[in-house]
């Protein structure tokens, strides 16, 4: 593993330098996850899905394995520090995974409909 010390203006210019340990460094706990996760079970407009119920297909969708509904990442800014600043009226999904909330948006298709267009154009 190599990590990048970057110095302060006039110690080495600033510039990068290598150096390598055989330690891996502890990940950070995110104090905001637990706020986050709360903010979004509270807000009336979204939905939590379970994250084992989503397959991934064609490497961006998530498929939702008991609907068919698809969904992919949301990519739009929503959080202010530890709670909902942006969104709060928007159809999001979400899951809570340890840590980790993750959102997400529903796709205007099913994965079946999906798949039809797809085979009518070959």
């Amino acid at each position: 593993m190599t990590i990048l010390k970057i110095g302060r203006r006039g110690e080495s210019g600033g510039a990068p330098t290598a150096a390598a340990t055989d330690t891996p460094q502890p990940r950070t706990k995110d104090r905001t996850a637990a706020p986050r996760a709360q903010a979004a079970r509270a807000c009336p407009n979204w939905t939590e899905l379970d994250a084992i119920d989503l397959v991934s297909r064609a490497g961006r969708f998530l498929v939702h394995a008991h609907t068919d509904e698809v969904f992919t990442a949301y990519d739009g800014h929503v959080w202010e520090k530890d709670r909902i600043a942006y969104g709060w009226d928007s159809p999001i999904y979400f899951t809570v995974d340890g840590d980790h909330v993750r959102l997400l948006e529903r796709y205007h298709l099913s994965w079946s409909e999906i798949v039809a267009t797809q085979a009518g154009a070959r």
